[in-house]
């Protein structure tokens, strides 16, 4: 039976959905015209804070490469700006025989120096402007006499392993070196079973060094008076040839028993060192050392009182200069044992070197007629 009692149960609940579905208007109809203002106010869409965010865009990330300074070691632009201002760190390279094929970290120095020192034998000065960077370099072996000149023209700290007392000691002290000797500074070294014997298997590395020499009562920025870099060098862009002719290879003798030689790679345009005929390599990574820059300066080796330690002269002399393949006669002269290398051409004017690294060998004029070079 169907009842029309607007006061029954019927009827209130219909009341009750009306009035629900009226406030489902209401509420519908007022979030579609809240949304409607805020379209007006943000025809973008989307909240307001979101808005915000997109309309304010991040800055563009640079595109330009981060500016490096010159090396005044090498001529290159390779350097945070800053380091071109750091003294130099030269360290001495065991050189006999017996240890060639423990070296390591030599051929990431800017430069290397090469002289005799005793017994018919020479040893290394690897020198490094930007140290922090360099990797484990060794063996690490004693000071001798013609090297503290050499180390004080570029203002460098000078490493060693101990020292010879007679010669090099009186000398070091004359000079006013800074000398950091890793006899007593243990924590800048270290030793490597390498299978040779005691004294070939000191190493340091650049980071060890860069931690200690902060430590010690050390200068660390290079003095106002040595020039910006050691050579006159020419722009790293550019790759100048010499006239004297072509050098392919290059050969210099500095006793009876120890040479260095080396070969010309012209896809790399650098020269390739050779150590008694052989391939001089690395000892950790096996790459056979090369230099853009090669010279040879002959001068008097005299040897001293014990007739055993020599010295060289290095005041003026004569040499060779080898680059790009081609080579060219050179003068030299240093002077004052603080100042750098002066190179000239035959004629008298400045020697432009090319921007690179570069092995300078240091060797007695009477070995002068042993020199080959084609």
């Amino acid at each position: 039976m169907l009842y029309n009692n607007t006061h029954g149960p019927e009827s209130k609940m219909g009341a009750f959905v009306l009035r629900r579905n009226f406030v489902l208007f209401l509420c519908v109809f007022g979030i579609a015209a809240f949304g409607a203002g805020c379209a007006d106010s943000n025809p973008a869409g989307g909240d307001i804070e979101s808005q915000r965010y997109i309309s304010e865009p991040e800055p563009e990330a640079s595109s330009e490469a981060p500016k490096l300074t010159v090396n005044p070691l090498t001529g290159e632009e390779n350097l945070a700006p800053g380091l071109e201002s750091k003294r130099p760190v030269a360290i001495m390279i065991n050189n006999i025989k017996a240890a060639w094929d423990a070296q390591t970290g030599v051929g990431a120095a800017d430069i290397v120096y090469e002289t005799l020192v005793e017994g018919g034998i020479t040893r290394l000065m690897a020198v490094y402007q930007n140290i922090g960077a360099a990797p484990t370099i060794g063996t690490v072996r004693s000071a001798r006499y013609s090297y503290a000149e050499l180390a004080l023209s570029l203002d460098a700290i000078y490493i060693s392993m101990g020292a010879d007392k007679k010669y090099y000691e009186p000398y070091q002290k004359q000079l006013g070196i800074q000398w950091y000797n890793l006899m007593s500074h243990e924590a800048a070294s270290f030793r490597v079973k390498n299978g040779k014997a005691y004294e070939h298997t000191l190493y340091t590395s650049g980071e060890r060094l860069s931690k200690n020499l902060a430590k010690a009562n050390i200068r660390m920025n290079v003095r106002d008076s040595r020039k910006k870099t050691i050579f006159d060098f020419a722009p790293p862009a550019e790759s100048r040839t010499l006239s004297g002719g072509t050098c392919n290879t290059l050969k210099v003798n500095f006793s009876d028993t120890y040479g260095s030689s080396y070969k010309y790679d012209p896809a790399a345009k650098t020269y390739l060192k050779l150590q008694g005929g052989s391939p001089h390599k690395d000892y950790k990574t096996g790459a056979q050392l090369k230099v853009r820059n090669v010279f040879v300066l002959f001068t008097k080796v005299t040897e001293f009182s014990d007739g055993y330690h020599v010295k060289s002269d290095l005041s003026s002399g004569s040499g060779y200069y080898a680059t790009e393949g081609t080579y060219q006669e050179i003068s030299w002269s240093k002077g004052a044992a603080a100042n750098l290398f002066t190179f000239t051409n035959k004629d008298g004017t400045p020697l432009v070197v090319n921007a690179g690294k570069s092995w300078v060998s240091i060797a007695d004029q009477a070995h002068r007629p042993d020199f080959a070079i084609g």
